[in-house]
């Protein structure tokens, strides 16, 4: 829990310092802020769309008893798509047009989040996605983000025969030495080591 109130923190961190540094609409200062979020609360995909819904209302309740942001309070308006493409297009357009958010979190799953991509880039919407897929973030996108780790495992990057190529090239040799020895010992304890020495062999 306390791993999710970080992400949805940063969520909305991102979405307001972004807003604010550019500056593209007025405020009104009377009005709360609205915060669009798209979770599958229900679903195939509840077990993680249920919880982030209810850490997201928990960090708005919290913020909003501390006095808001810059005095105003936050709003946050909840969709749930169950999971389905359709209906993360739906909200986020519903969101977008109707509700006039600021930003939005989520939706909870990468196929979501890669059907509203486009939408929140064409509508500059800054959305902050739940999900890994790194097809969210590559290529860059101006106004989309996500928080959670890549999709693919940590081991598969900046490997110790990759020294003199990628990262390594660009990093001091006592910062090499580092990295070697953190990956090494990384994996020694996941098993990984031996994976990437088949995959080496294989010329994968």
């Amino acid at each position: 829990m306390k791993k999710n109130l970080l992400l949805i923190a940063g969520a909305c961190g991102i979405g307001l310092l972004l807003f604010a540094s550019t500056g593209s609409a007025a405020v009104d200062e009377t009005k709360p802020i609205r915060i669009g979020a798209i979770f599958s609360v229900t679903g195939p995909a509840s077990f993680l769309g249920a919880p982030e819904a209810k850490t997201a209302q928990m960090l708005v309740d919290k913020i909003n008893a501390s006095g808001g942001v810059l005095g105003q309070k936050l709003e946050l308006i909840i969709k749930d798509s169950s999971g389905s493409p359709e209906k993360a297009v739906s909200f986020a357009k519903q969101l977008i047009e109707e509700d006039k958010v600021l930003a939005i979190i989520g939706p909870s799953t990468s196929g979501e989040t890669m059907q509203i991509k486009k939408l929140c880039e064409e509508n500059q919407m800054i959305l902050v996605s739940c999900a890994a897929a790194d097809a969210i973030v590559n290529p860059l996108a101006k106004y989309v983000f996500k928080t959670p780790q890549k999709d693919r495992p940590g081991g598969d990057l900046d490997l110790p025969h990759d020294e003199g190529k990628g990262h390594h090239q660009n990093c001091r040799p006592d910062r090499q030495r580092r990295l070697r020895r953190l990956w090494q010992e990384t994996a020694r304890r996941t098993g990984q080591n031996r994976r990437h020495r088949n995959c080496g062999q294989r010329g994968l």
